[in-house]
């Protein structure tokens, strides 16, 4: 028998994680985006109109951390390296699970871009 593995790509989800106003609560983060059998895209942007420099994250890209699933091997040493880096605005580590499954797996432009 042959066995073929199928990929499924999935959008990164267009509102970010779920979020409450009281301090009780936890991000819920999207699914499928969050499961690690698919591969998930993120979005990303310019910072400034009509440049090619300094591209961030699209403000309206999900991404973060699953609830149910663990992080794969794959991801460890990279995800360890981002949180223990210098970046600036991450939310408080009491409202994610930073042990599981981390998403976006990639990332692609999706605004403010010109196509020649």
């Amino acid at each position: 028998k042959q066995w073929y593995q199928r990929r499924v790509a999935i959008t990164a989800g267009g509102a970010g994680c779920h979020r409450f106003e009281d301090e009780s609560y936890t991000f819920e983060p999207d699914f499928p985006s969050s499961s690690p059998f698919v591969t998930t895209v993120g979005g990303t942007m310019f910072t400034a109109v009509f440049s090619d420099v300094n591209e961030k994250g699209n403000d309206i890209s999900g991404g973060g951390f699953s609830n149910i699933f663990s992080m794969p091997k794959y991801q460890m040493e990279t995800v360890s390296g981002y949180l223990n880096s210098s970046v600036k605005g991450l939310p408080d580590s009491k409202y994610y699970n930073s042990s599981n499954r981390a998403y976006p797996d990639v990332s692609a432009m999706s605004d403010d871009f010109w196509i020649i």
